[in-house]
């Protein structure tokens, strides 16, 4: 199997590929929820590859994380960090995560489903909030 990460609306994106010598290729889109226990864990690891160059390509200052399962796959990906071990979106949002390379500012996922625990209100407020953070960053405008 080969797992390529894409970054799509700037939550996590999986399109896992599989393909043998007997039969066509099979391709899967895999986003969104996974249901309880995050099942795909290992699938998420193995696109940290991706994601590595990505961000050696890149370079950003900031990385902002839209809901669960990017946040998840950050977490797994930035290992080192104690705040980001420690962060809960319910309990967190709002709070950006200074102890990596690049900062990171985990926001809920701006689908409908999400406005179900965070108001369009309050998520314009966190999205307000990056202008604040890219300052102190000092990157120019």
């Amino acid at each position: 199997m080969i797992y390529k990460t894409l970054l799509t609306r700037g939550s996590l994106r999986l399109k896992v590929i599989e393909k043998d010598e007997n039969t066509p290729s099979k391709i899967w889109d895999i986003y969104g929820t996974y249901g309880t226990g995050y099942k795909i864990i290992n699938e998420i690891s193995n696109c940290h590859f991706w994601l590595d160059k990505q961000i050696q390509a890149l370079k950003p200052k900031l990385i902002v994380s839209l809901g669960n399962v990017a946040l998840k796959s950050l977490k797994l990906y930035f290992k080192d960090s104690v705040s980001l071990k420690k962060f809960s979106l319910k309990e967190n949002v709002g709070d950006t995560i200074k102890d990596t390379t690049p900062w990171i500012y985990p926001l809920y996922h701006t689908s409908k489903r999400a406005q179900m625990t965070r108001s369009v209100e309050e998520q314009k407020r966190d999205w307000l909030k990056i202008k604040d953070i890219l300052l102190e960053l000092a990157i120019p405008k």
